[in-house]
């Protein structure tokens, strides 16, 4: 299962590409959008889903536009990996 982990300042490993930085930035804004509810809102499925579909879109978007088609395929994969993931984590389908 996904651990809910309160984040701590810094947390970004070294070596992080800017698409993955970008990524990250977005699930900040889906937070400050939603007023900054926590962790809590991870335990729905189907909004924890909307939020990945929602960053890795930015990323696949980006490396299309960029002619990266291998790079958006590999996105693609780890988006449907990450929804799957949820998915059995929650009992979802």
């Amino acid at each position: 299962m996904h651990a809910l982990l309160p984040a701590r300042a810094g947390m970004i490993p070294q070596g992080m590409s800017i698409s993955a930085l970008e990524h990250e930035l977005d699930h900040f804004m889906f937070d400050k959008e939603h007023e900054f509810p926590g962790m809590v809102y991870l335990l729905e499925p189907d909004v924890h889903i909307s939020m990945e579909q929602r960053a890795y879109g930015i990323e696949i978007e980006k490396a299309l536009n960029a002619g990266y088609n291998e790079l958006a395929e590999k996105l693609k994969e780890n988006l449907l990996k990450e929804e799957a993931s949820i998915n059995d984590d929650f009992g979802s389908d």
